[in-house]
């Protein structure tokens, strides 16, 4: 992962956006998402990667309000 993608990031969810800081658990956070999204690419296909990648913005753009 490259530096450009820690520590900051903007979200975008049906409820607005938000730009910022990440912390380190946030960080850990989208790491993981970012994971399951390549792998769910790797054996299932670009459908499910996509959904995956568009729940786990949803679920951090609702821990973050």
């Amino acid at each position: 992962m490259s530096q450009q993608a820690m520590g900051k990031a903007i979200y975008t969810g049906s409820s607005g956006s938000y730009a910022g800081e990440l912390t380190p658990i946030e960080n850990w956070a989208m790491w993981v998402m970012r994971s399951l999204a390549v792998n769910a690419t790797l054996h299932r296909g670009n459908d499910l990667a996509d959904s995956t990648s568009r729940v786990a913005s949803y679920t951090i753009v609702r821990y973050l309000e």
